[in-house]
């Protein structure tokens, strides 16, 4: 009798967890059934090329940046007097995929570490906090954060593939001289304030301790101490600074626009109200603790070849470079496999 007991509960354990299982498969077919197709949409693909896929996201997110930054100049584009085309636009996007595969194939690799830090650097350069502040700003710009992430990625290939595999020979003299004359009233004329400066540096890093870092500024203030008390500009070069560049020739350090102190508030803040001829106060920069003397200052005509030279030659490198580039390009696209899987773009095909 108890193992007919036994028999029973255990057949009726069994028809219930079957029971159990079959409902619950019943109620998992009706949801399944119940729920539309959209709610887990494909996303439309635009292009293939090579084993990326540009989808309609994709391109209407880099659509809304590339208005944007045509809009307000990022991209050197003029709006007003140009429409820009879908096909402009998807072009680019392809460009850009053809760059990255190239750099990836030639072992060329970029990681997360990589872009922070470059964003890091860039955020620090517009003079903003840190990364939640640059946050706050891209909006404004026609993108978030994520899209932004990437760009700086792609940024990043671009520069890497240009830097490791294109090289140029170097321009001549005359071949700078002559960029120089031809380019002088167009891209050479003094806007705002140009100073030649010599100064006195006194190192420090952002890895000086306080005590150090301390030390390090009163040994600048002894500088400009003595400077007041009689002592030549020349001779506390000598005496104090430790630029080994500029001091042997009296400090001089050239032609320096202010923009290129961009991130040193007070060197900024002193040269703002100096004047030909000026000794100015301690100043921090990233570099440590200047005192300047300005040597020269100059509002309008040409900025001097001697000032101009050196961006001229990286001018004259990167035009080669780009050029290389583009050569370089035509045979990556050659060698890709471009597909097209929208009629959105019509008869469009890259090329």
């Amino acid at each position: 009798m108890k193992k007919k007991i036994q028999k029973s509960a255990k057949k009726r354990t069994v028809i219930r967890k079957t029971s159990l299982a079959f409902l619950y498969c019943m109620f998992a077919c009706a949801f399944a059934a119940a729920v539309p197709d959209t709610a887990f949409p494909v996303e439309e693909i635009y292009f293939i090329v090579n084993d990326e896929i540009i989808t309609k996201i994709d391109y209407d997110e880099h659509a809304k940046y590339y208005l944007e930054s045509a809009r307000t100049g990022v991209t050197g584009t003029d709006a007003a007097n140009k429409k820009i085309s879908k096909e402009e636009i998807i072009s680019n996007m392809i460009t850009t995929s053809l760059i990255r595969w190239e750099a990836m194939k030639s072992g060329i690799s970029v990681d997360g570490v990589d872009v922070t830090n470059r964003i890091n650097r860039l955020a620090r350069m517009n003079k903003l906090k840190d990364i939640d502040a640059l946050i706050q700003v891209l909006p404004s710009l026609g993108m978030n954060y994520e899209y932004y992430f990437k760009l700086q990625k792609n940024q990043i290939f671009s520069e890497e593939l240009i830097q490791r595999l294109i090289t140029v020979s170097e321009p001549t003299a005359a071949d700078v001289e002559d960029y120089y004359l031809k380019n002088k009233d167009t891209k050479f004329l003094i806007k705002g304030r140009l100073f030649r400066l010599s100064r006195i540096l006194i190192q420090a890093s952002e890895e000086s301790g306080f005590i150090e870092f301390r030390t390090l500024k009163k040994k600048a203030e002894k500088a400009y101490e003595e400077i007041l008390a009689g002592l030549s500009f020349e001779e506390a070069v000598i005496k104090f600074s430790e630029d080994a560049s500029s001091k042997s020739i009296n400090g001089d350090i050239g032609y320096i626009f202010p923009d290129e102190f961009e991130g040193d508030a007070e060197v900024l803040s002193v040269l703002a109200a100096a004047k030909a001829g000026d000794i100015t106060p301690v100043a921090r920069s990233q570099e440590g603790f200047n005192i300047f003397k300005i040597t020269e200052l100059l509002t309008s005509g040409y900025v001097p070849f001697q000032k101009a030279q050196r961006l001229i030659k990286h001018t004259i490198v990167m035009e080669k470079k780009m050029a290389a580039l583009e050569e370089r390009l035509k045979k990556v696209r050659n060698n890709s496999v471009i597909i097209k899987k929208t009629d959105y773009f019509g008869n469009y095909e890259f090329k």
